[in-house]
């Protein structure tokens, strides 16, 4: 029954009454339906009982090199199954802010599903710096990138005097002597299953790496690899590993080579910049495909016994978009089973 509401307070008007009266009706009226909508549905949870979304099964800390120094983030992943009787797999990947997650997301994915497609479950390594952002570029710009021969001209130093370069040597000290028999001891690995990923100079990184120290890893994937950086410094080490493949040979070592279609030319997006010209010009120079499948050519030619090369072009990928996508390709290159090796995971370079 409907109760007629009446305003007694002398100091109201009659017309100021029936506004007060027709407010809290219709106030009356919202709360109703409110606690009928509420009967019906669920209200949201509680903010107290949302947790965070975390990576599963994975850690991280801070490590120092043993020499001293800035410490490096490192994230670990390992698989929650009893390992194969030779140890998991490890992949190690660079820039490990921006790939970790997504490289342990692609693994736990394609091993799960079952069928010739599935990929042997591993531990993975993300190395990393202590930043929430996806990239620390000044350190990285130390770590990745190789030393300068004597008397090379190197031109990113001459716009970024507040960047240095040529810390490979280093870096690589503390994954050969830190990092890598810090995981070996604490977790079953198959010392012949090691692989390294990393992106643009973490590719560069890879391919310094594997010209100048082949045996660290049995598998390397370089994706989108700046080659044409200093000046293209990273192809003055490229003969060490031609060398190194005349005089002894190498133990059967795989590399995966990957760029992005718009890593040499314009998005359809970029070309509506006001500076698409300058951008055009500057990725043809850059050459950025050309060079990682002239790259792959050559590393063909040497040895096909001893060094198993593959070449990925990714469609419609830019430099930053393709990132992804190489982390899966790659992860699959280093994780498909022993019996399926020998099937082609990319094109021809």
């Amino acid at each position: 029954m409907t109760r007629t509401l009446r305003c007694r307070h002398r100091h109201f008007g009659t017309s100021r009454c029936r506004g007060v009266a027709a407010g809290l009706t219709a106030l009356f009226g919202l709360l109703l339906s409110v606690s009928a909508w509420a009967e019906m549905e669920p209200m949201t949870p509680h903010f107290s009982s949302i947790k965070n979304v975390t990576v599963m099964d994975a850690k991280r800390w801070d490590m120092a090199p043993s020499w001293g120094g800035a410490p490096y983030r490192i994230m670990l992943s390992v698989p929650d199954t009893p390992p194969p009787p030779t140890g998991f797999p490890v992949i190690y990947t660079l820039d490990g802010n921006a790939t970790f997650s997504t490289m342990v997301d692609a693994m736990r994915t394609q091993s799960f599903i079952q069928g010739s497609e599935r990929v042997d479950k591993a531990i993975i390594v993300g190395i990393g710096y202590p930043t929430e952002a996806p990239f620390d570029m000044t350190r990285r710009a130390i770590d990745y990138t190789p030393p300068s021969p004597t008397g090379w001209k190197n031109a990113l130093e001459l716009t970024r005097r507040n960047w240095h370069f040529g810390g490979a040597d280093r870096f690589y000290d503390f994954l050969e002597r830190d990092l890598m028999p810090r995981i070996a001891r604490n977790y079953p690995v198959d010392e012949h299953r090691q692989a390294i990923f990393g992106h643009s100079l973490g590719g560069i990184f890879v391919l310094y790496t594997l010209f100048t120290h082949p045996e660290a890893f049995n598998t390397y994937v370089a994706a989108s690899p700046a080659i044409w950086w200093n000046d293209g410094v990273i192809l003055h080490y490229e003969r060490y590993l031609s060398e190194r493949i005349t005089r002894s040979g190498l133990p059967n070592i795989r590399l995966l080579l990957t760029v992005g279609e718009y890593e040499q030319a314009l998005s359809p997006g970029e070309r509506q910049r006001d500076d698409a010209s300058v951008v055009a010009a500057r990725r043809r120079s850059h050459k950025m495909i050309d060079n990682t499948r002239e790259l792959g050519q050559r590393l063909k030619a040497l040895d096909p016994q001893a060094l198993d090369v593959k070449f990925s072009l990714f469609d419609e990928e830019t430099h930053s978009s393709v990132l992804p996508a190489a982390i899966s390709r790659g992860m699959r290159f280093a994780l498909e089973h022993d019996e399926r090796r020998t099937e082609n995971d990319g094109d021809e370079p």
